[in-house]
């Protein structure tokens, strides 16, 4: 979250309302990862959304690194890291952050391992 934060803190001085995450270790992330988080917070006036997947054991399986993050939550984010939560989802869920599901687990596997590695250049 504090490199949420910091993402958000220069988005602030760009003039811009939001940003996207998205983590360096995932290589096949989906390409209309953009649309879709905008889609599933179309409707909220501060924009939050978070990939997430199906999960047959809790219905989804969400993957926070992968998000939309208003602008305008900055401080209240800077405040619950100061306060301690280091929990993504507990801190989306206060501000009723959305999911925006994506079919395919896959695109979400990220290489941590040399075994990772070689299995993400198996997929190739």
């Amino acid at each position: 979250l504090a490199g949420v934060l910091a993402g958000l803190d220069w988005a602030a001085e760009q003039g811009a309302e939001s940003i996207v995450t998205a983590a360096a270790d995932t290589p096949f992330f989906p390409c209309d990862l953009v649309p879709r988080l905008l889609l599933a917070a179309d409707d909220m006036a501060h924009p939050l959304a978070l990939a997430a997947t199906p999960d047959a054991k809790r219905g989804t399986a969400r993957h926070p690194t992968f998000g939309l993050w208003p602008v305008v939550l900055r401080d209240d984010l800077r405040s619950a890291l100061a306060g301690g939560l280091r929990k993504v989802v507990l801190w989306t869920e206060r501000h009723d952050g959305r999911e925006a599901l994506f079919p395919d687990e896959a695109a979400f596997f990220n290489v941590n391992t040399p075994e990772d590695l070689a299995k993400a250049e198996a997929m190739v």
